[in-house]
């Protein structure tokens, strides 16, 4: 052994002696707290409830199902409307989403974020699979009947304390946008405690979908502002997630995200955009993960309409080793992908009197394996949603920063990918 090896050794050895003599204990970090979102695609129980445009998830026979398929003008839906939506189809597509939200592990995250869920009955349905302790939801007023809701389960480290439906204000929407407006998807608020220290508010979304303008989902993303300067003056030192579909493309103008989430009133850092810029994280790893959490097909492009958006103060873009008290990791962000829920996408050959299919004979490798409601001849693989899921990290920092590593609280940048 050499001298250094040994001297190192020595030093090693008085440091823990010295600490065991003075009663002197260093705790152990604490295990991180996982989080996930995931858009379930039309999780629908098999039932008709009489409020609510569902019939074309129910079975074959259901009063009013046939004449309301009639009525619906889009091929595509008409089509999927036809379907038998049966108990053991149901149960089929929660055996499938549970072993994504596993991604074929026995493991669950500490809290999921769901959207395009029905109702609690079908949430408890699923959570039989899962193990969840409870499930918070809304009640919204969207006329399809889909909710968002979270999942979580209490330990040491994580606890509920409440949660609030933030419910719309149509008649400001009207007025802000001009436009006559259509109920949507109330947003869901839940107040943890973590680490029995830090008040977390994490809210699931599901904005208006890309059918409706830009300046729906502005005028969403503005009452959700609104919201959180109020509870902002309310408590102090909170942190904050929104979580969900935010249905925002980059070309959106305006943009509910970069021109309200993200302005001066109450900056919300992007997770997505700090993982990419990240300078530690290296480019293989940004690499192996897809480009979006939907693909659209028609278009042939990627979209991140699956988001984390969170407060300053989880300092996602602080080096990790600068960080103490709450954070959330942007190194252990992922759009989360297995071979299993993914597949390979080919655009169709025309007709010879059709020129409009230019992406015609391509093939695109990796894209979400989205549920086959209505399955065809010759159709094995029934798929699992059309959105992947997104994860992420909670975790405690305990260690003094050194501050000569650490100028200030200087954000990075960095060329994301290749």
């Amino acid at each position: 052994m050499s001298v250094l090896v040994r001297a190192i050794a020595l030093s090693m050895l008085v440091l823990f002696s010295s600490a065991f003599a003075f009663g002197v204990t260093v705790d152990p970090p604490k295990p991180p707290i996982k989080i996930m979102s995931y858009n379930l695609e039309n999780l629908f129980d098999e039932f008709h409830d009489t409020d609510k445009n569902d019939l074309t998830f129910t079975p074959t026979g259901t009063e009013g199902k046939a004449a309301y398929c009639e009525t619906i003008r889009n091929f595509w839906y008409k089509k999927e409307c036809y379907v038998n939506w049966t108990t053991d189809r149901v149960n089929d597509k929660m055996d499938r989403l549970s072993r994504v939200i596993k991604n074929d592990t026995q493991s669950i995250p500490d809290i999921l974020v769901t959207s395009e869920i029905e109702n609690k009955s079908i949430a408890e349905r699923l959570n039989s699979r899962l193990g969840f302790d409870d499930i918070a939801i809304t009640t919204s007023p969207d006329r399809r009947g889909i909710d968002v809701a979270i999942f979580y389960k209490e330990n040491e480290n994580l606890s509920y304390v409440s949660q609030k439906d933030i419910v719309l204000d149509y008649a400001r929407m009207e007025k802000e946008t001009g436009l006559p407006s259509k109920p949507t998807r109330n947003i869901l608020e839940v107040r943890f405690k973590l680490y029995e220290k830090y008040t977390l508010f994490v809210y699931a979304v599901h904005f208006p979908s890309q059918a409706a303008p830009a300046s729906v989902r502005t005028a969403v993303a503005r009452q959700l502002q609104d919201h959180l300067l109020k509870r902002r003056s309310q408590i102090r030192n909170a942190h904050y997630l929104l979580a969900g579909d935010f249905n925002t493309l980059p070309t959106d103008k305006p943009n509910a995200i970069e021109d309200v989430l993200q302005n001066t009133k109450f900056e919300l850092n992007d997770v997505h955009t700090a993982f990419n810029n990240d300078k530690n994280i290296k480019v293989s790893i940004k690499n192996s993960i897809p480009f979006g959490t939907y693909f659209y097909a028609r278009k042939m492009s990627w979209n991140m309409l699956d988001r984390f958006l969170v407060s300053d103060n989880l300092d996602v873009y602080k080096k990790r080793s600068c960080k103490t008290g709450l954070m959330l990791d942007a190194a252990e962000y992922r759009i989360q992908t297995s071979d299993f829920y993914t597949k390979t996408y080919t655009y169709s050959q025309p007709k010879e009197t059709d020129v409009t299919r230019p992406h015609s004979g391509t093939n695109i490798k990796g894209v979400p394996a989205k549920f086959v409601v209505k399955p065809q001849a010759g159709v094995t693989e029934f798929g699992y949603s059309d959105h992947f899921p997104i994860i992420a990290e909670f975790k405690e920092m305990t260690r003094k920063p050194n501050s000569k590593h650490c100028p200030g609280d200087k954000k990075y940048f960095y060329s994301p990918r290749k």
